[in-house]
């Protein structure tokens, strides 16, 4: 038995789906790399069913209410005995879940390359019958309100996934609160450095995303400047401002300098654009290199900038806080018509007037001319890539936890007692408290 509580993690798999084309998913799972330590990040929309009580035109198609590709009823762990890099050679905690997705082989199913046998735990076909079962459950995205009825099941567990507690719905936190759910944030977990593991590998993934992204919604059809991204000859070199040099920012930087674009970056810490130049210059070479320029987030600096920008990327982040609003109203009526405005701090509110969240199927609109891109989640659309990245940097703290149990992991790593958002039914992460107004408390756990 492992010590995270009396009872055995269990992980949420339907035993049969099908794809579009009405194949089994065991014969395509053949076909795609799957590992038993990978998660499916997921682009999923809807409770999970077994293939044969999913009506025929839902299968890959389910949309929840607010028509968001969001995580209703992911995963928990099973055991299984394992050579992988990631995992022990013993029995250990194997996080699992089932994502249903249009996207099949990127965001695939690994559910089903796990067998109950194989996995020594206990294979539920619902969310509410997970949330019974478990003591820790493990998720990707932050409950949403489809799955609020779930947390009163979770009463008194524990709960480690992405919370953006801040900037989410304040009912969530009320939720969590009620039902003294002991709520562990990724985007809070520090390392011994004070960077931010769980984090770092879906920021870099939305800052190429961001790029990605500008390239997609700048050509014409999309209201954009008909403009690439890329170096034509005889033809000015599209202009990328990202402001905030984090993880986000940095690797956005990167990719559309590599892709031959002028790329400004704004930064109000020198000492990380002093950083910044050497990593970039060693990375990209000398050609591409002098298209890079390192300037100080000053309110005079980004009010010049973004009056001849053709692509910015909001990168701003304070820890476990809400992103604050840098890019103001009067800055984005200055940007010419045509502009795209890729927000990634959209997952903490937003750090651009007039960004609002996006969802994949819809994730665009305009205001006075310009384009904005402030799809939540943005590493859903690319589950695969994902999926490896966040599996390496979770699965640590998940076999520490196995190990050492959830409270005694707080106790022991003042790095991940950090990602203590919520215990014994008060709020312990004080940004949290201050962007929501509530009451905080500090934890005893982590003094």
């Amino acid at each position: 038995m492992n010590k995270v509580g009396e009872k055995s993690f269990s992980f949420l798999k339907s035993n049969f789906f099908l794809d579009s084309k009405g194949k089994n998913i065991k014969e395509l799972v053949k076909q795609v790399e799957i590992t038993t330590s990978s998660l499916i990040l997921h682009q999923g929309t809807g409770p999970v069913y077994p293939a044969s009580k999913v009506p025929k035109e839902d299968i890959f198609s389910m949309k929840n209410p607010r028509n968001e590709l969001s995580s209703i009823y992911r995963f928990l762990g099973g055991a299984v005995k394992s050579n992988h890099p990631l995992m022990l050679k013993n029995i250990i905690p194997l996080p699992n879940f089932v994502s249903l997705s249009s996207n099949l082989t990127a965001s695939l199913l690994m559910a089903n390359a796990v067998t109950e046998e194989d996995a020594g735990g206990i294979v539920l076909d619902s969310a509410i019958e997970v949330a019974k079962n478990v003591d820790l459950l493990v998720k990707v995205k932050e409950p949403v309100e489809e799955e609020y009825h779930l947390l009163s099941v979770l009463k008194n567990k524990i709960l480690f996934t992405y919370l953006h507690l801040a900037a989410a719905p304040k009912s969530l936190t009320l939720n969590l609160i009620e039902n003294k759910i002991t709520s562990i944030a990724y985007e809070t977990v520090e390392d011994e450095n004070g960077k931010l593991p769980l984090l770092t590998p879906m920021s870099e993934i939305a800052g190429v995303l961001a790029v990605q992204y500008g390239a997609q919604f700048l050509q014409k059809k999309y209201g954009g400047l008909g403009v690439t991204l890329g170096k034509i000859t005889n033809t000015p070199s599209a202009n990328v401002l990202v402001v905030g040099a984090g993880i986000v920012g940095s690797k956005a930087a990167l990719t559309a300098a590599g892709m031959g674009c002028n790329v400004t970056i704004l930064e109000k810490n020198l000492a990380r654009l002093e950083q910044l130049k050497k990593e970039f210059k060693l990375y990209l070479g000398e050609n591409l290199f002098k298209n890079v320029s390192f300037v100080e987030s000053t309110p005079k600096n980004l009010a010049e900038e973004i009056k001849n920008t053709d692509l910015l990327i909001g990168a701003v982040l304070i820890k476990g806080a809400k992103a604050p609003q840098v890019v103001t109203r009067e800055h984005v009526y200055s940007m010419k018509r045509g502009v795209l405005i890729v927000d990634v701090a959209i997952d903490q509110g937003g750090c651009v007037w007039g960004s609002m969240p996006t969802t994949h199927d819809k994730p665009i609109f305009e205001i006075d001319g310009k384009i904005y891109c402030c799809v939540a989640n943005m590493p859903g659309q690319v589950a695969l890539q994902s999926t490896r990245a966040l599996s390496a940097a979770t699965m640590p703290y998940i076999i520490k936890m196995a190990e050492l149990g959830v409270l005694g992991l707080i106790k022991k790593d003042a790095g991940f007692a950090k990602g203590l958002n919520v215990y014994d039914g008060k709020i312990v992460y004080a940004s949290v408290a201050e962007a929501l107004g509530l009451e905080y408390k500090e934890s005893i756990l982590v003094k």
